[in-house]
């Protein structure tokens, strides 16, 4: 129920064919982004509308929390939805609970293609699934609990290029241009002797 862009990030290199990396901006799960609203808890009741600026007042929602996108109105279960370990996330997410430690390298979702021919080489989303946890009357074990969100499991959906496609998209994208690439530079270094010859004989003969 909730798309996410991706944009150019830097150059990575997979077993010898460059590649252009596209990762999520961090403001794609932030509040502040004006996409997001809908995903917040009961935000039906918080947010005011500014009719004048055709914006949203938000600053009376406390439930709405960088990082996270509640999944209770598109889903109709009481999760959300982030990062995994709440990577780019406000910094209480991750400080609240043990063993939480956002990492880009291992966390992010990534894309990396080929920037001639757009051929995806690598690509991995990777998405956490939490539960708000609240102090609760009705269960003894919740009476003094924190309120925190818990999070359930996340997920890496994600392939891989393997040895034998690399060899034939190397065939295909490297090779030719090495080839063209020596090609030229013999030319060039031809020319440049004949060139030298040429005036060389010009002297002897005069």
């Amino acid at each position: 129920c909730r798309s996410i862009w991706l944009t150019y990030n830097k150059e990575v290199d997979i077993k010898g064919i460059k590649t252009y990396q596209f990762t999520p901006e961090p403001n794609v799960f932030s509040m502040s982004n004006p996409d997001n609203y809908c995903y917040c808890p009961n935000v039906e009741k918080c947010a005011v509308e500014v009719p004048e600026n055709d914006t949203w007042d938000m600053s009376g929602c406390t439930e709405c929390i960088d990082g996270l996108l509640s999944l209770q109105g598109c889903q109709g279960a009481p999760v959300v939805m982030s990062t995994p370990h709440f990577l780019d996330g406000d910094p209480m997410l991750a400080e609240a609970i043990d063993g939480i430690d956002p990492d880009p390298e291992k966390h992010v979702t990534y894309l990396n293609l080929e920037p001639m021919t757009g051929m995806p080489l690598q690509a991995h989303k990777r998405i956490q699934i939490s539960v708000p946890v609240n102090p609760s009357s009705y269960f003894d074990c919740l009476k003094k609990a924190k309120q925190v969100v818990f999070p359930l499991v996340w997920v890496d959906e994600g392939a891989d290029i393997d040895d034998e496609n690399i060899k034939k998209a190397k065939g295909l994208l490297v090779t030719p241009f090495l080839a063209v690439d020596i090609g030229c530079g013999v030319m060039i270094g031809a020319g440049a002797v004949l060139l030298i010859s040429s005036r060389g004989r010009q002297g002897t003969q005069g």
